[in-house]
């Protein structure tokens, strides 16, 4: 008890030094920032390229985005554009799935495809010395993918099952249930695709899809982090020089 009491006396006797806390230093001159130089051009066929260096880690990043999505779905094709970014890394006419995902490791990174609401990305990141032989990959990624019915009917079951899962949660319920209060009968408020229609996403609707949609007028392809904007902008130019524009024929937009 005596040594309780001779403790609780010492705490006693230190807090008038510990309420004396000295005062922070003042604080330093906030440093400059400015963001880095970006260069943009287009090419013949209308896709733009934006490059920006920075950094000192010898890696870059390169994220082509494409103005399609669910915005150029139907009622009928409720996440076709999810099916088809899927598809894009199954294979091209001259690599398969296995030689896309090698090649991009043997580079130092990985190659990944989503889509969104009015945008397919097709990128990743990869060490500086491979970013000329990363662009010739995203780009016969997205001008010879392949669409085999067999990848078709294994990603079609993929996203049926996880449709199922994502509708069994009250919060994905709830966005749903949002989407359709706020968008109503525009493509937006559609998120989840019933299993009768995505039953009938073929590889040859898939392949339709991409057709119509998929063009040079509608990509911006950006490439940042460290590397050779010369050497860059001629790989880009070479591997996307075919790439012909596309017309559109749903939505806002008409591009020849």
């Amino acid at each position: 008890m005596r040594i309780i009491t001779m403790l609780a006396g010492l705490s006693l006797a230190a807090m008038p030094a510990l309420a004396q806390k000295e005062a922070p230093p003042a604080p330093g001159t906030p440093k400059d920032f400015r963001l880095p130089p970006r260069k943009t051009v287009a090419l013949p066929n209308g896709m733009k390229l934006t490059m920006v260096r920075y950094g000192t880690v010898p890696k870059v990043a390169v994220s082509l985005e494409i103005g399609t999505g669910n915005i150029d779905e139907s009622s009928a094709e409720t996440q076709l554009s999810g099916l088809t970014a899927d598809m894009l890394l199954e294979g091209t006419t001259t690599r398969t799935s296995a030689d896309i995902s090698r090649q991009a490791a043997e580079m130092g990174g990985s190659l990944d495809a989503g889509s969104g609401d009015d945008q397919v990305s097709v990128g990743g990141e990869v060490l500086s010395e491979n970013s000329e032989a990363f662009v010739a990959l995203v780009a016969d990624v997205v001008l010879h993918p392949k669409f085999a019915e067999a990848d078709a009917a294994r990603l079609r079951s993929n996203r049926i099952r996880d449709n199922a899962i994502a509708l069994s949660q009250p919060g994905q319920i709830t966005r749903q249930k949002f989407r359709q209060m706020v968008f109503g009968d525009h493509p937006y408020a559609r998120i989840f695709a019933p299993e009768s229609i995505m039953a009938g996403f073929t590889a040859a609707r898939v392949r339709a899809f991409h057709t119509r949609n998929f063009g040079a007028r509608r990509a911006h392809l950006y490439v940042s982090g460290v590397f050779d904007a010369a050497k860059v902008e001629r790989a880009v130019r070479s591997a996307f020089k075919r790439w012909a524009a596309v017309r559109r024929e749903t939505g806002a937009e008409s591009f020849s």
